[in-house]
Formats: structure tokens, C-alpha cells, sequence
């Protein structure tokens, strides 16, 4: 079995809210109710916290250092956010988007892969463990 020396993984998970649903809203200069932005990072925060916790379970029996590190954007500005956090890195690793999701999400892959300057490991969204 091969011995990591010294190997750290870092776990970036991008916290997003949404955007006003509408573009014509903004257009308008309507903004979102605080209670539907608020709920909003609360899901997004519950979320990235269970990412977190998959990830420091999978990494705990191989003794592999995790640290993580929790950013928040736009729904909109997330795949670009991740992308530049990417640049500080050896390797990027980034889902690929299920068919049924939504066009934002189809962008991490893109964004990271043309905008990092990293190397990208894409895994499929049928890959299970």
C-alpha cells in the first residue's frame, strides 16, 4: 500500500443563494424579501455543512489532513468564485452536473476547467462512492 507523505486535501464548498428568480425584477430594481435570502444561505449553509461532513468521514480511515474552507456567492457567481479559489491549488475535483440540474450548476466544470489554470478531475454524476 503506498504511504501518503505529508498529503493534505483542501475542501472548498461554495455556499450559494439565489439570485432575484426574475431578471425583469432586477431590471425594475426590485430586490428579493430578506426572509427568502435568508432562507436561502440557511439551505445552502446545511448543505455545504453535510458536503463537509461525507468528506471528513471519507477522509479520517486513510489519514489523509482536510481542511476545508466555506465561501459564499451568488447562485449565479458561484462556478466563477470556485474557479478562481481553484487557481490556488494542485488539483481541482469538480461533480459533473446531473442531466436534471440546473444550467448554473452545468457551469463548475466550464468554468473551472477554462478559467482556473489548474488541472481538473471531472468526476460523473453516476459515480456513487
Amino acid at each position: 500500500m503506498p504511504t501518503l507523505i505529508g498529503s493534505k486535501l483542501t475542501d472548498e464548498v461554495v455556499s450559494r443563494y439565489k439570485d432575484c428568480p426574475d431578471p425583469r425584477m432586477k431590471e425594475m430594481g426590485a430586490s428579493m424579501p430578506v426572509e427568502y435570502i435568508d432562507a436561502q444561505e440557511a439551505e445552502s449553509k446545511e448543505l455545504a455543512g453535510a458536503a463537509v461532513s461525507r468528506l471528513q468521514s471519507a477522509a479520517k480511515p486513510v489519514d489523509i489532513g482536510l481542511d476545508t474552507l466555506q465561501v459564499k456567492a451568488s447562485a449565479a457567481g458561484a462556478p466563477k468564485r470556485f474557479a478562481e479559489m481553484a487557481r490556488r491549488f494542485d488539483l481541482a475535483v469538480v461533480g459533473q452536473a446531473k442531466p436534471d440540474a440546473s444550467a448554473i450548476d452545468g457551469l463548475f466544470v466550464e468554468e473551472t476547467l477554462f478559467d482556473s489554470g489548474r488541472p481538473v478531475l471531472v468526476v460523473p454524476y453516476t459515480q456513487r462512492d
